[in-house]
């Protein structure tokens, strides 16, 4: 067990996620997916002796994936995190914008 160890960065994790896929034509689908996260830390920590760190993170994403061609797909998403933690510096909101752009070759 990582509590035995004592490893700083040690934790154990409960996790929930939903996903919904929506084939909107035979080119474009809609992708949502939501997941509540629990890290419960296996020891104390360094500075903040009086306890065990505990991180409760909820993430959401959301994606249009376009088939431009056989060959040519496009990726168009974003995600939204929100880490909320019992130690500071550890709480943190981070929004993404992301883009990709795939050719596959020899298909």
């Amino acid at each position: 067990s990582p509590r035995d160890l004592k490893v700083a960065s040690s934790y154990y994790r409960y996790e929930i996620s939903l996903a919904y896929t929506r084939v909107l034509s035979d080119r474009v689908s809609l992708n949502l997916k939501g997941t509540r996260r629990h890290d419960e830390y296996a020891v104390v920590h360094d500075i903040f002796t009086d306890r065990q760190r505990s991180d409760l993170t909820r993430i959401g994403s959301l994606g249009l994936n376009i088939k431009i061609t056989p060959t040519l797909l496009l990726d168009i998403g974003g995600g939204y995190t929100d880490n909320d933690s019992n130690v500071p510096n550890n709480t943190y909101i981070t929004k993404q914008f992301i883009l990709t752009l795939t050719s596959l070759f020899g298909v």
